[in-house]
């Protein structure tokens, strides 16, 4: 019965050993992460400047093809049943 005893006092003493490890390196894991310092970032480059002046040319509204361009009539919806009933077997 003893020796039962010691062996799972010895394991615990491990496991104890094991976890304040684990406990350890998990704080400085945590220390390390957020510290405050930008350890993982590039140095980024300013965003480029914003064009000084946006110029619209508006004379593609007066070109003949423009002109010709007809709207849209009423569009029908569909008839009979749209599609397969299963889209992935072969045909």
């Amino acid at each position: 019965m003893a020796i039962t005893f010691l062996k799972q006092q010895k394991k615990q003493k491990y496991l104890i050993m094991v976890f304040a490890v684990v406990v350890v390196a998990t704080f400085f894991v945590w220390w390390y992460g957020f510290s405050g310092k930008d350890r993982f970032t590039s140095p980024q480059t300013p965003p480029p400047a914003p064009p000084k002046e946006v110029v619209i040319n508006f004379n593609i509204f007066d070109t003949q093809f423009f002109k010709e361009l007809l709207p849209f009539e009423e569009i029908l919806p569909l008839i009979g049943q749209p599609g397969r009933t299963n889209p992935f077997s072969p045909l």
